[in-house]
């Protein structure tokens, strides 16, 4: 009896410890699926900031080459003025 008592306890032991392991493990996929999607928002996140960056680089590209156009205008009219005698307005 002594024998069945002793395997009938190391078999509880050994259930106790498989359903630890298991809720171990779930416990462990659960953090590890929230680092998936944790990585994945960021992701989208980077590719947001990058899309931002690029469009506001496009845009200072524009300004910058607007910029050196009405200047270039400008420096056009100030000089034709300065030939001319003629002020302009």
């Amino acid at each position: 009896m002594d024998e069945l008592d002793s395997m009938q306890k190391e078999m509880a032991q050994l259930e106790f410890a498989l359903q630890k392991a298991i809720v171990d493990k779930h416990e462990e996929v659960d953090v590890g699926l929230n680092l998936l999607h944790e990585r994945e928002n960021l992701r989208l996140k980077l590719s947001r900031l990058r899309a931002n960056f690029l469009t506001g680089k496009v845009r200072v590209n524009q300004a910058n080459q607007e910029g050196r156009w009405h200047l270039g205008l400008y420096n056009f009219t100030c000089d034709f003025c300065l030939i001319t005698g003629l002020e302009k307005s």
